[in-house]
């Protein structure tokens, strides 16, 4: 454990948790304005929830305002920004992990703290049939990650007040096979709501229909992976500006997923992806088939697998990453960057404004000249 004054921060990594509890109980009988306002937590995800330590260190720290598992390369330097979170400058996944905690520990957490926190990233032990009135009480919460196979019951859902989460603006979820958690998001208000990150199996997101039915004209930032073609995202959150790809498990890309049937404000495509073997590359093919007509404001399509652009005239010719660059420039007016977010300059062919462009400005011509005879 390392207290910083600086930072009024407390970096916990393995046990004694119970230590900690009973130095932040001392603390506070001293100083009721207890200075703790972000607690780390890290540790080996396979070993036993240590849920009551938590709820005594959770009871002894009631200004807390973030509690956040560790990432595996830890450093104090936890990303601000819930868009660069679980990825590193090199686009290497970073994968939070922690001792789980015990569903008591949660409802300490929201009865002590509840009216401070305002960012929780933690991993709960595996539980069913809780009532999610606990939660409730996390009144001032902005950030959140949930990630646990923990099942809610949703019986009485109707009790619930709407408004329980007014002041979310951003929400990853890891999926699982439970869907209790993401039907609970569905029937909230959320009127802040403007970043939702949806990590895990694509495969277990296909039916997120209601959620985004709710809650997707409020969404600027969404990452999901390729779902099924029966949810058309781009109709269901027609405000976004940024949609990027999970780098794990995204499912198989396709060139379908990338449409919609009105025009469309999204400036910039993130497709990450953890694999650079060279076959994995040959999956990008999709690229050639989209259909970017009424995505008139994308400028960019950014691709973690492309490893930057080659310089030598031999390289460039026989490459396909170049290819398609040029081809995407061409028919769309869009960037392809590479995993650095550096666009392709054309060497040797100049740039043409995209097709839909020439065609509108032929159809302009054709009509003067038609009015002039």
């Amino acid at each position: 454990m390392v207290i910083t004054d600086s930072y009024h921060e407390e970096y916990i990594q393995r046990d004694p948790l119970e230590s900690l509890a009973c130095c932040l109980s001392s603390n506070l009988k001293s100083n009721p304005r207890s200075y703790v306002r972000s607690l780390f937590f890290g540790g080996d995800p396979r070993s036993p929830s240590t849920g009551e330590n938590f709820r005594k260190i959770f009871a002894a720290a009631p200004n807390l305002r973030r509690v956040h598992r560790a990432i595996h390369r830890f450093s104090v330097h936890y990303p601000k920004d819930p868009a660069d979170w679980g990825v590193s400058d090199d686009d290497q996944w970073l994968l939070p992990h922690g001792n789980p905690i015990s569903w008591n520990a949660i409802t300490s957490l929201a009865d002590n703290c509840g009216s401070s926190i305002v960012d929780i990233d933690f991993c709960l032990s595996k539980d069913t049939n809780k009532s999610p009135e606990a939660l409730c009480n996390f009144s001032a919460l902005r950030h959140l990650v949930w990630d646990t196979v923990i099942t809610l019951q949703l019986k009485n859902l109707s009790a619930i007040p709407r408004n329980s989460w007014s002041n979310l603006e951003s929400v990853t979820y890891v999926a699982t096979r439970s869907k209790t958690f993401i039907n609970f998001l569905t029937y909230l208000d959320l009127p802040k709501l403007h970043t939702a990150r949806f990590l895990g199996p694509a495969r277990q997101l296909n039916d997120t229909n209601q959620f985004f039915e709710n809650h997707g004209r409020k969404l600027r930032h969404l990452e999901i992976g390729f779902v099924e073609d029966d949810i058309h995202i781009f109709d269901l959150c027609p405000n976004l500006k940024t949609l990027d790809s999970p780098a794990q498990d995204a499912g198989p890309p396709y060139a379908d997923f990338f449409t919609c049937s009105h025009e469309h404000p999204l400036e910039k495509i993130y497709i990450k992806s953890n694999e650079r073997r060279t076959e994995y590359v040959e999956k990008n093919e999709y690229l050639l088939d989209l259909d970017l007509s009424n995505f008139k404001s994308l400028r960019s399509i950014r691709m973690s697998q492309c490893n930057g652009w080659p310089t030598e005239e031999r390289e460039i010719e026989g490459n396909q990453w170049v290819a398609w660059a040029e081809q995407i420039k061409i028919k769309w007016g869009v960037n392809l960057l590479d995993h650095k977010g550096t666009a392709w300059k054309p060497r040797l062919m100049p740039y043409r404004k995209p097709s839909h462009q020439r065609a509108a400005r032929r159809a302009a011509i054709e009509a003067s000249t038609g009015n002039s005879s």
